[in-house]
């Protein structure tokens, strides 16, 4: 986009973009419900008795929460080794009255898939799931490690707690090896998890008779919640706090504990859990996880004050092949030493905790976490092995010099279940409203759409029924601010998949200003059009969307972008003065003056036209593709001020530098070739 003013020339060149959904989280789908008539269900009562009354001592009842993991594509492929495929599952963990830790087992596949989905749908509101499992029994997995994270398929790890469930047996009937039944409260479930107020959160770090948490107890905290490293220097980059804080705009805000002298080692939000007569390496993360939280009263005092609680585990633990592992609707997050410092990895986990599944960005797993799809496997990072213990140095120093801590949001439908934009939430019934044109705010502008905004026309989350199993979310992943570090799908459209906003999402598609996606209506009956417009940059950005029903509405987009606006320095109208605006969407014509349209420059010569930060762009090679405007009466300023005003994006080895004298060189064309004098 070009535009010329005596009073100022704007022109609009190249920008290119891209940006990930965030989301990052890979979850489950929609559960099958408990399809059992009352007949059945008196048969399964009675059998649960009767099993309680012969087997007392071996029907077990316990919390049950399904821990999900992450993986990134760092470490063995950065140095130097072969990236395995992700074989990974996640894990169903029973948690006992008297809160130890046991990675459930034996179940059959239907009967996996059915707790998981109890235990992942609706989570909004639960205080978890609660099952008696008749005839389980608790054992030891005395397996061979594999050096806390090799190269193993899958590194289990030694002294994994098993919760064993014994097969389907044959009768009258098919039972189930898990029965419902109604939660138990204790200190360690009464409280909710929450997306809104005040959280408590609390950091452990463990030293073990044979390794110890990389971060000293100093540098745990300030790296992850911000204060005064080891070395007595404020660490005040973005942080876990931060960032939920910016995200949030402070609906939700973590909080550390305060000093208690009751518990002089919890400092900062941090305390260290000791186990002197305990090695962990090779031991099952699983296993470690319980021994810190067996020792942590002690130190923290009750659990149960606690809404989130992050452990950073030593070097040595197998990790199952995972970076980080985080339990879905519950409080526990724990974390590859390698990755302990990350604040992505934190926000993915902590997004778990909220009740968040995992988000796929086509066949790469992504996190809710980073405004696209961080949406939670988060869209923040590629998953892939994690590196051996060994190298675990090497991986920090990889991390704090080429991995930015990336200020980055949850995509569309986690935002849309998170909550904390509702005021600009918007739910399109495409059956009964054929036709409908909504302007889209980046979740980075969602501030100053409270303050300028209409929610009755434009919204930061989109939600678009399709009367299937998937719903349709549309956001504009607009990267500043709090979205800042956006990497794919940058200032596009995007569109994200979901049967429910807290569950499995996937990116379907990232549209540029013009482009179109078809989606299905009504099992297939009906085809709903979505057309991304234009951009406009203002207070606050928006990019309209127009959706409509093929053959019944119709497209509302405008023929082209109105003139951008100035930003508050400037009080005066952009048109004031204007001799010339060239918006460069795939012409080079003036859209005010017949008379003052660009020709190519060079005879024979060509341009060609890429998408642009409003519209189209104009891309010249940067050799012999130039553009010629004509020598008129209105470009001719003599001695009087004038502007000229553009965006432009280099590629290739330009530099500053190159730039300045391309602009100097530019200024001076246009002196001689209007005869102007210089200010």
């Amino acid at each position: 986009m070009l535009i010329v003013h005596k009073v100022a020339i704007i022109a609009t060149a190249l920008l290119s973009m891209s940006y990930p959904s965030w989301a990052a989280i890979r979850g489950q789908g929609k559960g099958r419900g408990n399809n059992k008539n009352k007949k059945l269900q008196q048969q399964q009562s009675s059998f649960l008795e009767e099993i309680i009354e012969e087997e007392e001592e071996s029907s077990i009842e316990c919390n049950v929460y399904l821990a999900m993991h992450t993986r990134l594509l760092l470490g063995d492929d950065a140095i130097g080794g072969e990236v395995e495929d992700d074989d990974t599952e996640d894990l169903l963990q029973c948690i006992t009255d008297d809160e130890h830790i046991y990675e459930i087992e034996g179940l059959d596949d239907s009967e996996k898939r059915r707790i998981t989905n109890e235990v992942t749908e609706g989570r909004r509101g639960k205080s978890g799931h609660r099952y008696a499992f008749p005839g389980a029994t608790k054992k030891k997995r005395r397996g061979r490690g594999s050096g806390g994270g090799g190269r193993g398929k899958r590194d289990e790890g030694t002294d994994n707690n098993i919760l064993e469930i014994p097969s389907r047996r044959s009768g009258n009937g098919r039972r189930h090896q898990a029965m419902n039944i109604s939660p138990k409260q204790t200190s360690s479930n009464r409280q909710l998890y929450r997306t809104n107020g005040i959280s408590s959160i609390l950091l452990l770090r463990i030293e073990a008779a044979d390794a110890s948490t990389t971060c000293t107890h100093q540098d745990c905290a300030a790296r992850t919640f911000g204060g005064y490293d080891s070395n007595g220097v404020l660490d005040d980059s973005m942080n876990l706090i931060t960032q939920i804080d910016d995200c949030s705009y402070g609906k939700l805000k973590f909080e550390i504990p305060e000093y208690n002298s009751l518990y002089p080692n919890l400092i900062n939000g941090t305390a260290t859990i000791y186990l002197p007569d305990k090695n962990i390496t090779d031991v099952h993360h699983g296993t470690v996880l319980d021994w810190a939280l067996e020792v942590a009263p002690s130190v923290v005092g009750d659990l149960g004050m606690y809404d989130h609680i992050m452990v950073y585990m030593p070097p040595g633990v197998a990790m199952g092949g995972a970076a980080a592992w985080g339990q879905v609707g519950w409080k526990y997050s724990w974390y590859h030493d390698g990755y302990s410092l990350m604040t992505g990895i934190h926000l993915h986990e902590l997004g778990h905790n909220f009740g968040l599944g995992h988000s796929s960005g086509g066949e790469t797993c992504y996190m809710a976490y980073g405004g696209g799809d961080v949406s939670l496997c988060l869209s923040l990072f590629v998953l892939c092995r994690c590196i051996p213990q060994t190298h675990t140095f090497i991986l920090i120093i990889y991390i704090l010099l080429f991995v930015p801590q990336s200020r980055k949001c949850y995509n569309a439908p986690k935002s849309h279940w998170l909550g904390w934009y509702s005021e600009f939430h918007q739910t399109l019934d495409p059956v009964s409203t054929p036709s409908k044109l909504v302007e889209l705010v980046g979740i980075a502008d969602y501030d100053e759409a409270m303050i300028s905004g209409d929610p009755s026309s434009q919204a930061v989350v989109l939600k678009i029924d399709t009367y299937g199993g998937t719903d349709l979310y549309l956001t504009y992943n607009r990267k500043e601010k709090v979205n800042s570090d956006a990497s794919d799908y940058v200032d596009q459209v995007t569109i994200t998949g979901a049967p429910s906003s807290s569950s499995t999402s996937w990116i379907v598609r990232a549209l540029n200003p013009g482009q179109k996606y078809h989606a299905s209506l009504v099992e297939g009956t009906m085809i709903l059009e979505i057309i991304a417009c234009h951009r406009y940059y203002g207070s606050p950005d928006t990019f309209p969307v127009s959706i409509h029903v093929v053959g019944e509405g119709e497209p509302m987009c405008q023929a082209s972008p109105p003139i951008p606006s100035w930003g508050a320095a400037y009080a005066g109208s952009l048109q004031d003065g204007l001799v010339g605006y060239y918006p460069f969407d795939n012409t080079l014509n003036s859209a005010l003056d017949s008379g003052h349209h660009g020709t190519v420059g060079a005879a024979g010569g060509s341009v060609s036209y890429v998408d642009g930060v409003v519209g189209q762009a104009l891309s010249l090679n940067g050799i012999d593709e130039y553009v010629s405007l004509p020598n008129v009466d209105d470009f001719n300023f003599g001695t009087g001020d004038f502007t000229i005003t553009f965006w432009y994006r280099v590629s290739g080895k330009w530099s500053d530098w190159r730039l300045v004298l391309f602009f100097v060189f530019a200024a001076i064309y246009l002196i001689n070739i209007f005869n102007l004098s210089p200010l």
